[in-house]
């Protein structure tokens, strides 16, 4: 049990940064809203760390 949701959370990290990285390369396109894009920047850092840790976990 434990397994399967330690996989979901690592799908969810996954689905999460692509989500992220999404949103904000959309707001760079509009370049209205500049703290809306050093917000969803910030996401997304942390899902791309999270998401590097979880592949070397994965793949060690």
């Amino acid at each position: 049990m434990t397994l399967i949701l330690q996989n979901i959370d690592y799908f969810l990290t996954v689905l999460l940064t692509v989500f992220f990285l999404f949103k904000f390369v959309e707001e760079i396109r509009n370049q209205k809203r500049i703290p809306v894009i050093m917000i969803f920047l910030c996401i997304s850092l942390y899902f791309l760390t999270k998401t590097f840790f979880v592949l070397r976990i994965m793949f060690n």
